[in-house]
């Protein structure tokens, strides 16, 4: 177990000797921040300690004296790795100690686990900000005021307001509650009206709120947006922002169907082209697809049949389904080569849902999955007996020699979640086993070079099955 306020009274303790002797070493300097940040963790995987840096205003205004840092957030002021001490060297032995005992929980734990331990880690860190902030509220300081905060990508600003008074955070970030009012004004509108703004702000290049956010709250209003998205796309077809959110909302209704068929068909910029044939992938649309590569290899339909197997697919309702890239790499050999080429490990991948998992494990060119290179660390939070019917190689098991692979899936981590890599190679196809069967042969000659040995993610990798790396030999 974690001792959670132990946790907490080292880190205190620790960051406030370390920022003291800073600030001693440097009586001429006046520091207005200092931040816990970049505190590493992985979902259902290790939880590391944060880093502490601090900056001073001489450092940051080196050609322009200031009295006062800059207002904005996301500038060089607030963000921790381009300060002048952007590494104190604070963590004690007791700190470290406990440090490791987190860090093996953190492993051992289950998902639910993880992610309350996860939770009560920031509030850690939020606790431990503020009472930084008070035992050095005291220390002679030559700037106005001294900020201490968490520093964190995914939690930013949550964080961020979490470790100040609101008094305090108005002041410095005026910016960011202009933002939270915008938001505010959004959330009370009606969803059809609401889409038509976020639309709007879109096309501004003033806009307060990033295209991404703007996108996710387009996604989030569903069904009521699809009219509002509809009009872009039959107003301009060169619009393939619109097009990608169609289909990620998943509406496939006559009209929508309609209106992507003709941007992807027509002659127009390409990036809107393909995102047209890619939302019909992820909406369905596949025979109409498959219609069109028959009448001219190489146009979008062939980029929109590889996206459900790709990262387009994450966000969206598409189903993981196998058998369309079966028909795919059953077609020319031409067309099967353009189709590894877009699917080849690196080009980007999706993320598998608990639904998909077993459809991949099932439907890789009819055949079943033998030896996916992946552990079960990130299926923890899946049942054992439903992890070894999704991986009939015993969901993370190291594969068994001798044993012949007649279908591989690569998988691997990335963004701590499990996610596949590219499609499969059949050794023995559908012809005799032993034989290459002719969608095995074709996939061996277009695929370039030789598969991987590892499938590498974030922050870690996994060795491939020695049967797998053999699938391209």
């Amino acid at each position: 177990m974690i001792d959670w306020n132990a946790v907490e009274d080292c880190l205190v303790a620790d960051a406030t000797a370390a920022l003291r002797a800073l600030f001693a070493r440097h009586p001429e300097q006046a520091f207005y921040v200092a931040a816990l940040y970049g505190a590493y963790r992985e979902l259902d995987g290790p939880i590391y300690l944060p880093s502490l840096a601090a900056n001073s205003l001489q450092a940051l205004g080196r050609d322009t004296p200031m009295s006062d840092p800059p207002r904005e957030f996301h500038s060089e002021a607030w963000n921790p790795p381009d300060w002048q001490w952007p590494d104190l060297d604070f963590a004690g032995p007791a700190l470290c100690e406990w440090a490791a005992r987190l860090d093996r929980h953190a492993r051992d734990a289950s998902r639910e686990q993880w992610l309350d331990s996860e939770r009560r880690w920031l509030q850690v860190l939020v606790a431990a900000c503020r009472r930084i902030a008070e035992a050095l509220a005291a220390l002679p300081m030559r700037a106005p005021l001294l900020v201490v905060f968490v520093h964190d990508e995914e939690h930013a600003e949550t964080l961020l307001r979490q470790c100040l008074d609101e008094p305090v955070f108005a002041r410095l970030f005026p910016g960011q509650l202009a933002i939270e009012r915008e938001r505010a004004r959004l959330d009370a509108l009606a969803p059809s009206a609401r889409a038509e703004a976020l639309l709007e702000l879109a096309q501004r290049h003033d806009s307060l709120l990033g295209w991404e956010e703007i996108d996710e709250r387009l996604c989030a209003i569903g069904a009521a947006a699809v009219p509002a998205l509809l009009a872009r796309v039959r107003a301009d077809a060169r619009d393939w922002r619109a097009a990608m959110l169609l289909g990620r909302i998943g509406e496939a209704t006559t009209e929508v169907v309609e209106a992507l068929r003709r941007q992807a068909g027509e002659r127009g910029e390409a990036s809107a082209r393909a995102w047209a044939a890619r939302s019909l992938a992820l909406l369905g649309d596949n025979d109409w697809l498959f219609a069109q590569l028959e009448r001219s290899a190489g146009t979008p339909a062939l980029e929109g049949l590889c996206a459900p197997y790709r990262h387009s697919r994450n966000g969206s309702r598409c189903r993981l389904d196998y058998a369309v890239l079966e028909r795919l790499l059953a077609g020319p050999a031409r067309t099967v080569a353009q189709a590894l080429e877009i699917l080849k490990p690196g080009s980007g991948y999706g993320s598998l849902r608990a639904g998909h998992r077993r459809s991949a494990a099932r439907t890789a060119f009819g055949l079943p999955v033998r030896a996916p290179a992946c552990g079960d660390r990130a299926e923890r939070a899946r049942p054992r007996r439903a992890r070894r019917r999704a991986h009939p190689a015993g969901a993370g098991r190291a594969h068994r020699p001798g044993r012949r692979s007649r279908g591989a899936l690569v998988f691997g981590y990335g963004a701590g979640r499990l996610e596949v890599r590219c499609a499969a190679l059949a050794r023995g196809g559908r012809g005799r086993p032993g034989r290459p069967g002719p969608a095995r042969a074709r996939c061996r000659a277009a695929l370039p070079g030789r598969l991987s040995g590892r499938a590498v993610g974030a922050g870690r990798s996994t060795a491939a099955p020695r049967s797998i790396r053999r699938l391209a030999g």
